[in-house]
């Protein structure tokens, strides 16, 4: 160390020009004399962070996102998101990421660039110090910036047209011109090339924005959130905002309201959905609100407030289709209300709640259950002639006999759907594809079997396995302390955040005590 220190003051500040972010605050934390000779300031700190958060040990994984349908790899559900962290430039932490919207983590200029991109690769911007408020410094760095922009707009352009299957024979060409061809449009292009294009094209704009980057903390601190949008106005609250962000994949509400109170099925024994958007799905999409406790001030999803999503497109504006045991919107999540009032009173609200949610997944699934026999009672007792049951009279007894059907409107029964009547229905359910693959003609079959009833009659005994499963959901939430227990100990709607007091360069403790004490407990 002591020969770098003879070296020229020249000679030593052109080395340091070629560290990259990391080495140079490690380099002027070994000596006062390197401390004296880099004076690292706020930016040099930053770029340190932000290059630390491509590293594994430090920010996980770097997930690749494509604009052209949102396609994220991996998606949020994977497990490796639990400890996928980003940088917030303005507390300077590494925190979840469900503290930042998805703005903040998905944009092309706030991703976390790829390992062979500019960005990850970027040396320091270090100058000297006696060189950072001069003149020529100034025209130097402005110059630089005219030509990045420039620069930058022709990536950007590029970028767009890679996304659109334009293929310049020569960058710079605008489309039409000689030097450009464009897809045929009736023609199908191979989107595998237009994808490496597009990626190609981003990398050098990916990530070049990151020191901008603000955790949703942050926000709320500076006054960016100060716009009053119908989620406050819902909630009878204008300071404190509820965050919308990513869009989560669960098989039913129970799911998304208790993440990890029941062990998930395998994707292999969930039944498909019944959905018009998506052909063959076997989840829903929940979009992901949080919100900070006026209490404790940790950020939790807004189901630690005891505001279950009824629905996939339940958003906090919605009146509520629970009934509210909860009372007013109090702000206070379930660790600090508990305290208030007290441990039965809070598994009483919880249990009425989850109750009526698990009540509402059952119907679901009953609604499943019963889709299909209505045509089969169409299909074989059809009065407009030709009808399966009289060319099968045995198997139309085995299938809907005995099953008390009201044949004046043909579209509804009243069959039950209880632990006793199950194996009965399987049998039937059984029995009649044992006739399509047997009795009836390749014609029957293909007429029969389309849509939502062939769903209905292939996983017919995937949704009994989840109706018994959910019978046993609900007998486990009659239980008084099961509920409690879990969201007390387990806490899962907590959303990490380091403490106020541990963040940088503004009194954020103070500032959340004033924003916080705006709400009131209701008595």
């Amino acid at each position: 160390m002591s020969f770098f220190l003879n070296l020229p003051t020249e000679t030593l500040c052109l080395i340091v020009t070629y560290l990259d972010p990391v080495s140079l605050i490690s380099l002027s934390q070994t000596s006062r004399a390197f401390r004296s000779l880099i004076s690292p300031d706020r930016s040099h700190f930053i770029q340190r962070l932000l290059a630390l958060e491509l590293l594994p040990e430090f920010g996980g994984i770097v997930p690749r996102f494509r604009s052209r349908d949102n396609n994220l790899a991996p998606p949020w559900e994977d497990a490796v998101w639990t400890t996928n962290k980003y940088a917030c430039a303005g507390c300077m932490r590494f925190l979840s990421h469900m503290m930042f919207d998805n703005h903040s983590i998905l944009r092309l200029g706030l991703r976390k660039p790829p390992p062979d991109s500019y960005e990850a690769n970027k040396l320091t911007d270090w100058e000297p110090l006696e060189l950072r408020n001069k003149p020529v410094h100034f025209r130097r760095v402005g110059a630089r910036a005219i030509e990045e922009r420039k620069a930058w707009g022709e990536l950007q352009l590029h970028y767009r047209w890679a996304a659109e299957g334009i293929y310049p024979a020569q960058w710079g060409s605008p489309p039409g011109s000689p030097g450009t061809h464009e897809r045929n449009p009736f023609e199908r292009a191979d989107q595998d090339l237009l994808d490496a294009e597009a990626e190609v094209a981003e990398q050098p704009l990916c990530g070049i924005a990151r020191h901008k980057r603000l955790c949703n903390n942050c926000r709320m601190l500076r006054g960016l959130f100060l716009r009053p949008t119908s989620s406050h106005y819902a909630n009878g609250h204008h300071d404190i905002p509820i965050v919308k962000s990513r869009r989560l994949r669960c098989p039913d509400t129970i799911s998304r309201c208790f993440p990890g109170l029941f062990d998930p099925l395998p994707d292999d024994q969930l039944p498909r959905l019944f959905k018009v958007d998506r052909e063959s799905g076997k989840d829903s999409l929940f979009t992901l609100y949080t919100t900070p406790c006026a209490s404790c001030f940790v950020w939790q999803e807004i189901a630690g407030f005891r505001r279950f999503p009824s629905t996939s497109d339940w958003t906090p504006e919605h009146s509520q289709a629970l009934p509210e045991h909860d009372g007013p919107w109090s702000g206070w999540c379930n660790h600090c209300i508990l305290h208030k009032i007290g441990r039965e009173e809070l598994a009483h609200r919880l249990r009425c709640k989850a109750t009526i949610l698990a009540k509402q997944c059952l119907r679901h699934i009953e609604c499943r259950l019963e889709f299909g026999w209505r045509f089969l009672l169409e299909d074989f007792y059809d009065k407009d002639g030709g009808s399966l049951g009289k060319l099968h009279p045995s198997a139309a007894r085995d299938i809907l006999g005995g099953l008390g059907f009201r044949v004046n409107n043909r579209l509804g029964n009243n069959v039950k759907f209880d632990r006793t009547s199950m194996p009965d229905l399987l049998r039937r359910v059984r029995r009649f594809r044992k006739f399509l693959d047997n009795e009836a003609g390749p014609s029957v079959r293909e007429n029969m079997m389309q849509s939502w009833f062939r769903m209905w009659a292939e996983d017919y005994e995937l949704n009994v396995a989840c109706f018994f499963r959910q019978l046993d959901i609900l007998e486990k939430l009659s239980d008084k302390d099961f509920l409690v227990d879990f969201v007390i100990q387990k806490a899962p709607y907590h959303v990490s955040l380091p403490q106020p007091s541990m963040a940088a360069n503004h009194d954020d403790e103070a500032g959340l005590k004033r924003i916080m004490a705006r709400r009131t407990m209701p008595d």
